[in-house]
């Protein structure tokens, strides 16, 4: 994705930090952060669980759910 970008062939990509971060240290100054005031889209995670593990997932979503 961050070689499609630096090589004309995309216009934008959309990464987490953390590899743009890998990226630019081996590319230093190849890309450039576009600063926007709010996300454009925040992704959900799934986590898979043992069936009958009822309690731990329940632990899981309170936890999360306070966070």
């Amino acid at each position: 994705m961050f070689v499609n970008v630096t090589t004309g062939k995309a216009d934008v990509t959309l990464a987490e930090p953390g590899a743009v971060t890998l990226f630019l240290k081996k590319n230093p100054g190849a890309l450039k952060k576009l600063e926007i005031p709010q996300p454009l889209r925040v992704f959900p995670n799934g986590y898979a669980l043992k069936r009958g593990e009822d309690e731990f997932k329940f632990m899981i979503d309170s936890a999360l759910w306070n966070l």
